[in-house]
């Protein structure tokens, strides 16, 4: 992450803007394993409670979702 921030201003928001569009307002899920995360994409809403398996699906979805070409 601290790599991303080294970048140029419009590197860091191509970034963003990807990461962004790849999991929509359920950045937290990704926050929470990766809490630099949110110095690229900024402070995300709440996502909803799962349980365990429920959850790692999400996360995995979501992961992948990131990189996915745009």
């Amino acid at each position: 992450m601290r790599t991303f921030l080294t970048e140029s201003d419009a590197q860091v928001t191509h970034w963003q803007n990807k990461i962004i569009a790849a999991v929509g307002n359920d950045g937290e899920v990704i926050i929470d394993v990766v809490p630099e995360l949110e110095f690229i994409i900024g402070h995300q809403p709440e996502v909803a409670h799962l349980p365990p398996v429920e959850a790692r699906n999400r996360f995995n979805i979501y992961l992948v979702a990131s990189y996915l070409p745009c």
